[in-house]
């Protein structure tokens, strides 16, 4: 109140009031600035990470089922079951991709905040699925052609040790997505709890700060001396 002191007791209350709106404005953008920052980290979470951790998701879930299918294939000796078999490893193999190509796309994006973790995890499991490509599909031939003896030495000796190095990859990007939610999400619950204290604080601030206004508007119009009908002071 100091700085108001040799204010005129007529400009006192306009003041007063002035510093009131300016005390409220104050605790209204303190809250807007606090929750567009819980507003931007929960869009990085629904919108952002989550999709990324799905499409991590389903591409796992596609190889493993890709691995399974193609066991089968050289265990089975009937030509309807093989293409069956051989039908389903294909979509499979074609969903893989699909999601495989909805995260780079989602990587690539100049806006998008992921890691170079993330980036480099990514490209080291699209060069494994290029190296078990070629071994799986010599699998698929061999036991397409009812050489189950030679599909099951390829398999075991060259196939399946590079899907398990392909899929412990995948693995590891799921859980590193898990882990960025889980901080993402972490980040989102401390900053709102950063702007509800900080409104409360504010608001609790602005209502002894206008308590004291109160006071003080009405002690100045207190001492403002009266004038009677003559036009000259007189008593308060």
């Amino acid at each position: 109140m100091i700085p108001f002191t040799g204010l005129k007791p007529h400009l006192r209350l306009p003041a007063g009031i002035l510093l009131s709106v300016l005390l409220l404005a104050g605790v209204a953008a303190a809250g807007l600035i606090g929750m567009s920052k819980v507003q931007r980290r929960l869009e990085a979470v629904t919108r952002i990470h989550n999709a990324e951790s799905r499409q991590a998701r389903e591409m796992h879930s596609a190889s493993f089922e890709m691995s399974r299918l193609i066991r089968d294939l050289v265990l089975v000796t009937d030509g309807a079951a093989m293409n069956r078999l051989h039908a389903s490893f294909e979509v499979a193999r074609a969903n893989y991709q699909q999601h495989e190509s909805t995260l780079a796309s989602m990587f690539a994006n100049p806006t998008s905040p992921a890691s170079n973790e993330e980036r480099e995890l990514f490209d080291q499991i699209r060069a494994l699925r290029e190296l078990a490509q070629a071994p799986m599909n010599q699998v698929v031939a061999l036991g397409l052609k009812n050489d189950n003896v030679e599909a099951t030495r390829v398999l075991m000796e060259d196939t399946q040790p590079r899907i398990a190095s392909w899929m412990r990859a995948l693995g590891e990007l799921v859980d590193l997505e898990d882990q960025i939610n889980d901080e993402s999400t972490a980040e989102a619950a401390s900053a709102y709890a950063t702007a509800r204290m900080m409104i409360f604080g504010l608001g609790g601030l602005a209502l002894v700060l206008g308590a004291g206004l109160a006071w003080w508007v009405a002690r100045a119009g207190a001492a403002v001396p009266q004038v009677d009908g003559s036009g000259h002071p007189g008593s308060p």
